[in-house]
């Protein structure tokens, strides 16, 4: 159920902050400051738990209207009982239908959108591809971070999803995109080399424990984290070194023990 009523700016809270190119924002003020019979497009859902009123259509508006004058009461949409999967659907079809969204914005609603509707997801493509005219296959690839390569987002990919997208954390580690593309092809490749999400977490462990790495260039640090992927091969082979160097220094010391008790032995005798 849905109504039109006058809320104050103060009492909406937005659902996902995104960003929004400062000349829409201020062309939003100018048509809203002029143009008195505009229609209503703030669409808010109120959180049948906590009364909060969510923002999931004309954010634009809402943010003009805040710059505006933030002490006045603007007219909304207001929808009641809306769960949070539909209020993320909404805002996700309203983010498709901006004239320029950015990329990471779409990524991370998308994200949220199937999160949050996990038990209907054809439900989610149909009503995506009926409020915008995206194909299902074009939203999947919403699904993955933006920086990942076009090609490599595919259906068969998406199995990947979450490491190819844990990948790309790497940027808050300081690691350039031509290096996470690397781990990211490293990803994809057939067992037993290719990276999991137990070797990437080792990476960022090795990145973050030692010195001078972000320094080195490009070809350097992929050469390196690729030795690092093989952390387990190179621990046996340094484990069971060690092991091999006390059966020798062992049975050394059993030899030396021996020719020791043989020549006390010959001395008795003699």
């Amino acid at each position: 159920m849905k109504q039109i009523k006058y809320v104050d700016l103060h009492e909406m809270k937005e659902l996902m902050p995104i960003k929004i190119q400062e000349q829409a924002l201020s062309l939003r003020k100018t048509e809203l400051l002029h143009d008195k019979s505009l229609n209503v497009n703030i669409h808010l859902a109120m959180d049948p738990t906590i009364g909060d009123l969510w923002v999931i259509r004309g954010l634009e508006e809402y943010l003009a209207y805040k710059e505006i004058n933030n002490n006045q009461a603007v007219p909304c949409i207001v929808h009641q009982n809306m769960t949070t999967g539909d209020q993320w659907l909404t805002f996700l079809c309203y983010l498709l239908n901006m004239d320029s969204p950015h990329a990471m914005d779409i990524h991370k609603c998308a994200l949220k959108v199937f999160q949050e509707n996990q038990d209907r997801k054809d439900y989610v493509y149909k009503y995506v591809e009926n409020h915008t005219g995206i194909h299902p296959i074009i939203l999947n690839t919403y699904l993955f971070h933006p920086d990942i390569p076009d090609h490599l987002k595919t259906g068969e990919n998406i199995l990947h999803l979450d490491l190819l997208n844990k990948v790309q954390e790497l940027e808050e580690f300081g690691i350039s995109k031509v290096v996470r593309d690397q781990l990211t092809y490293f990803a994809v490749e057939p067992f037993p080399s290719r990276l999991t999400e137990e070797k990437l977490e080792v990476v960022k462990w090795m990145i973050n424990e030692t010195d001078g790495f972000r320094a080195l260039p490009q070809g350097q640090q992929i050469y390196l984290l690729a030795f690092a992927m093989e952390y387990k091969k190179y621990l046996l082979h340094h484990f069971q070194k060690m092991i091999d160097t006390f059966y020798d220094e062992q049975y050394e010391k059993f030899i030396s023990n021996l020719h020791s008790s043989t020549e006390k032995t010959d001395l008795m005798q003699t």
